[in-house]
């Protein structure tokens, strides 16, 4: 699942100063630093340092400047974290940066063959394919062409879209398009990489190792495209051993401390415990919960939440669903729809006061009955003082 709908309206928020602005920081450093051949501490000339496998300055300042490897579940804002790196490119750094996935890139790949790509030359390839979408890009631009969907650029429509109407909503001055698009250098940005990893092996003559040339030429600068790759948690460890995962630069994407959810909702504690747990902490899955234009006055609002949302009735991933509507309308068959919806809602204890202002006098009766009840059984066993207890 995609964390993000739209590029154009998108903004990378830093949740917290301890993991998110952190995760930004080292992305935006990284770029960077690919393209820089100074020290960014003392800014004398880096060099490659093949005993210590890295890039070393004459005052000993170490450079990282290893792929970046994005990991984390689906929904955590790994794509959020890319497109931020395409725009940042583009509008701070100054050079272009293309977007895809692993499964589009291998079928780019073998347009031009059949014939398996060896490990050794899979950059080339790479490099191939992203230098013909430069010129490819260059060229409709020179003629005010439109851009399309395979231009590996986010977010086109169906059909393409003018060159100046897209790069203008990202923020890119049109005339500063044409003199990012001559940098030598670019940014790459690989989605999905656990959903397009057989399609990539199925193409290629070695089975195992399949990106550590890759990593090799972009640590040694051997490449003009720095890459970026997303990983769901378990791929990246099953996909990436040894040696070749040692080459990347693992940004590891949090689950949100439900604290953060509260303060990033701003709703009452009890909604927010509810989309806490249906969105199980991701931050892509959050945003999309967050009910839009309810204000909660009655109960039924929140019944129409949950029955109306298209998000809270579909599924977290394929076959399994976020809400059981099936089982709701089961139990919803004896009792109030209303009430059940708003004690789903609000998985906190209940003052008699929220039932009044939301309208359920005869609820309250109800549970002052209860309580009665509870209080004759008390004299009956005489157990205990509390009634709740006997």
């Amino acid at each position: 699942m995609t964390a993000v709908t739209s590029i154009f309206d998108f903004k990378w928020e830093d949740y917290d100063e301890k993991e998110y602005k952190r995760i930004r920081e080292v992305v935006e450093a990284s770029i960077r630093h690919f393209l820089s051949e100074k020290c960014p501490y003392c800014g004398l000339d880096v060099q490659f340092n093949e005993k210590r496998g890295g890039y070393l300055c004459p005052s000993g300042h170490e450079i990282d400047k290893r792929a970046i490897a994005v990991v984390g579940p689906f929904g955590c804002g790994k794509t959020a974290l890319l497109y931020h790196a395409f725009k940042y490119s583009w509008n701070e750094s100054k050079i272009p940066a293309f977007y895809t996935t692993l499964e589009t890139l291998t079928e780019e790949m073998r347009k031009e063959t059949n014939e398996r790509i060896r490990r050794e030359i899979l950059p080339e390839k790479i490099k191939e394919v992203l230098d013909a979408k430069r010129r490819e890009l260059a060229r409709k631009i020179s003629n005010d062409e439109y851009v399309e969907r395979d231009s590996f650029l986010p977010d086109v429509k169906m059909g393409g879209m003018g060159w100046r109407d897209y790069l203008g909503k990202l923020g890119v001055h049109s005339d500063d398009v044409i003199t990012i698009l001559n940098n030598e250098k670019a940014i790459f940005l690989i989605d999905e990489v656990e959903r397009g990893y057989e399609s990539l092996k199925g193409a290629m003559e070695s089975q195992e190792g399949l990106f550590r040339s890759l990593f090799e030429e972009i640590e040694k600068h051997s490449t003009p495209y720095y890459t970026v790759l997303s990983f769901g948690y378990v791929s990246l460890w099953e996909l990436l051993g040894g040696d070749e995962g040692r080459r990347v630069k693992v940004v590891q994407l949090p689950i949100l401390n439900p604290d953060r959810v509260e303060m990033i909702l701003e709703k009452d504690r009890g909604i927010t415990n509810f989309i806490y747990w249906l969105s199980r902490g991701r931050i892509g899955w959050l945003q999309s919960f967050v009910p839009e234009g309810i204000d909660f006055n009655s109960l039924t609002d929140y019944h129409e939440f949950l029955l109306n949302s298209a998000e809270v009735r579909g599924e977290m991933v394929t076959g399994i669903k976020h809400f059981d509507e099936r089982e709701f309308n089961k139990i919803c068959r004896k009792v109030d729809k209303e009430l059940i919806s708003y004690l789903i809602l609000n998985s906190k204890p209940i003052s008699s006061e929220e039932l009044l202002n939301l309208g359920r006098e005869e609820v309250l009766e109800k549970i002052k009955e209860t309580i009665n009840l509870l209080y004759k059984m008390s004299d009956v066993f005489g157990t205990a003082d509390d009634p709740l207890t006997a």
